[in-house]
């Protein structure tokens, strides 16, 4: 029987390696071989490793054993050269779909961004949804609007333009929905079994498909549980950046946020619930980047009901624990709701919003009762 061979790191080693695993910048490749290394490092079985990160065991043993042999050299073997990351920067995509596509009357694509943005296709479409905008709340891409003062000419090359739009646009849109039924069969695996329970191999049968098949549109297991704790915090966020920037009081700004906030929790109560069981799960920098948008979220809420506070709105001392106290009021329905339950989901999100209104609405006065002088008998 082959014995694996052992990894041990000097601390210069082992810092170079999380720095790699920690930076946005680095290939997608080359990071899951340095997770590798480094639980390998703390004595982890290369079947656990597999399981892990949602990857063959061969491919384990591989970069293991090159490891050992060739340090940084053997891990950082066969890896594209100027390969493009595949983090996607958010405020640049927010931009970019905010303007009109690369050329007149030309729409955004998931190729065009990636160009754009330096990153892969399949990095574009983990955030961007082709004619619905960006999942995190980012606009819809724009309409290509009408060729200005196009001749008879130039008919014949706009059709065809038109056509390898078309064929981009089908094309992105496959990709989207073949994602999209990944992470709902992956999500519904991960609630019922748990996050470590479920293989590659089970997700891949449960959708009739091959492993190579969802390594395709995901580079691991741990890619799916990502997006999946990742896709209610991005809706949660835009609900409550949708609310400040509303007209209104600060009353009804956040009651459209509480109302949108419960309706996202409700509806994706499993992927909510993963979240809050398998965080642990969770790559370093994939966990801190969900706590940042939970924070910003409570932040907004803050904002919001301080605002009340100074238009005589709301009733309320401390604004940052009202904020953590309402969040907390619908975030943790994932918990308890059931949609085969005695109401259903829009009545259980009227019931959440009005108890939590009412957590900050001021009490109306109490009126003294009068009262009758008795009768001198005397």
């Amino acid at each position: 029987m082959r014995i694996a061979p052992e990894i041990v790191l000097s601390a210069e080693a082992r810092a170079e390696l999380m720095r790699l695993k920690q930076s946005k910048s680095t290939n997608a490749r080359l990071a899951q071989r340095v997770r590798i290394v480094l639980l390998a490092a703390k004595g982890v079985q290369n079947k656990d490793i597999a399981e892990q990160l949602g990857i063959g065991r061969v491919q384990v043993a591989r970069w293991r054993e090159r490891y050992a042999t060739l340090g940084m050299a053997g891990i950082e073997r066969d890896l594209p050269r100027g390969a493009p990351p595949s983090v996607v920067d958010p405020e640049r995509l927010r931009e970019l779909t905010a303007r009109p596509g690369p050329e007149p009357g030309k729409p955004w694509t998931a190729r065009s961004l990636a160009a754009a943005l330096g990153v892969s296709p399949a990095s574009v479409l983990r955030h961007w949804r082709p004619g619905t905008g960006v999942a995190s709340g980012m606009p819809a891409r724009n309409t290509p609007a009408p060729y200005p003062n196009r001749t008879r000419a130039s008919a014949p090359a706009a059709r065809e333009t038109t056509a390898l739009d078309e064929a981009d646009t089908l094309r992105d849109n496959v990709l989207a929905l073949k994602r999209e039924r990944i992470l709902q069969v992956a999500a519904k695996l991960f609630f019922e079994r748990g996050y470590l329970q479920t293989s590659v191999d089970a997700i891949a049968e449960h959708l009739g498909a091959t492993k190579p098949f969802v390594y395709y549109h995901f580079p691991n297991k741990s890619a799916i549980l990502e997006e999946i704790c990742e896709r209610s915090t991005r809706a949660a966020l835009t609900s409550a950046e949708n609310a400040m920037s509303a007209q209104g009081s600060a009353w009804t700004r956040l009651e459209q946020f509480l109302r949108e906030f419960t309706n996202v929790v409700l509806q994706e109560h499993q992927m909510v619930a993963i979240y809050f069981r398998e965080e642990i799960s969770l790559p370093v920098e994939a966990a801190e980047r969900i706590n940042q948008m939970r924070k910003a979220i409570d932040q907004r809420i803050s904002a919001l009901l301080s605002e009340g506070i100074a238009t005589g709105e709301f009733e309320i001392e401390d604004p940052r624990i009202g904020a953590l106290v309402i969040a907390g009021m619908s975030s943790y329905a994932f918990a308890w709701y059931r949609e085969q339950g005695r109401l259903d989901q829009q009545e259980v999100a009227n019931r959440i919003v009005a108890l939590s209104l009412k957590l900050v609405t001021p009490s109306p006065p109490r009126r003294t009762a009068y009262r009758i002088p008795p009768v001198d008998k005397g």
